[in-house]
């Protein structure tokens, strides 16, 4: 299997936001609901979708990955 990801900007841990940034991951990435999961896994692009908000004293990152099963195309997802 290969993995395709994204890495943006988000908030320090500390931050009141940082509690939307972990909605949003599982927003997106919730099965069956989430909208990377629909998109992606329920289409069969990818095997999985999972993220995260990374908690860190100084402004953090969220990340969100797919999982790609091998001979799927990387390009798509």
């Amino acid at each position: 299997m290969a993995a395709v990801g994204l890495v943006y900007h988000g908030v320090p841990g500390s931050h009141e936001d940082f509690v939307a940034q972990e909605a949003l991951a599982h927003l997106l990435t919730n099965n069956p609901s989430g909208r990377l999961y629909k998109a992606l896994v329920e289409k069969g692009l990818a095997a999985e979708v999972f993220g995260w908000p990374s908690p860190w004293a100084e402004p953090g990152v969220i990340e969100l990955y797919a999982k790609v099963r091998q001979g799927d195309s990387l390009e798509k997802v």
